[in-house]
C-alpha cells in the first residue's frame, strides 16, 4: 500500500526501480508505530537504512536533513 501511495517512486530521489524500493515505518512499529499507510515511507534500500539508523531525518515540510 505505501508503494502505490508514493506512486511507485523513493520519496527522496524519485527512484522508481521497484526492486530497490523499501516501504520503511515513520514512527518505528517496535515504539508502538502502526502498519499504515500514513505511518510509511518508500525509500531506496540505502536510504531506508539511513533513515533507520538515524542518520537521516524527514522534516514535518518533507525535507531530508
Amino acid at each position: 500500500m505505501v508503494t502505490e501511495a508514493y506512486y511507485r517512486r523513493c520519496a527522496i530521489t524519485g527512484e522508481k526501480t521497484l526492486p530497490v524500493l523499501e516501504a520503511a515505518h515513520i514512527k518505528p512499529y517496535s515504539l508502538e508505530g502502526s502498519h499504515e499507510t500514513n505511518n510509511g515511507l518508500l525509500l531506496r534500500k540505502d536510504l531506508h537504512t539511513l533513515f533507520d539508523r538515524g542518520y537521516i531525518t524527514i522534516t514535518e515540510d518533507c525535507h531530508m536533513r
